[in-house]
């Protein structure tokens, strides 16, 4: 597959993961002491895959360092220590189907490139 194709399938199981993330953090609304887990979309793509290379020192480095998956700290706490904003929740939610929604027709289209360059 090309190196475009798999960008994409990437792009498309993070955001499935990172459904399932805010799922397990809106279902434990009401759990004493949970913490809201969040994923850095970002992180999951390493510089080969995003094909970055830094020619210049100017340049910005991409943190990888940085965990792809982390707890919530810095987010205020309700009296039984729970952190979940469900406000947030659903504001991510909508921009992690944006995203996937985006993969799926970049996918559809270039798979009807492939077709059209087949002549199927």
């Amino acid at each position: 597959m090309s190196s475009y194709l798999d960008f994409v399938q990437k792009s498309m199981d993070v955001s499935a993961y990172e459904r399932k993330v805010i799922a397990d953090n809106v279902a434990n609304y009401n759990t004493p002491g949970y913490k809201a887990t969040e994923v850095k979309f970002e992180n999951f793509f390493n510089d080969e895959m995003m094909n970055v290379k830094a020619t210049n020192d100017k340049h910005i480095q991409l943190d990888s360092t940085s965990e792809a998956v982390y707890q919530e700290k810095n987010t205020k706490e309700r009296e039984d220590g729970n952190n979940v904003d469900l406000n947030k929740e659903m504001t991510e939610m909508i921009k992690n189907n944006y995203r996937f929604n985006n993969a799926v027709t970049a996918f559809n289209k270039e798979m009807g490139m492939m077709r059209t360059a087949l002549g199927k």
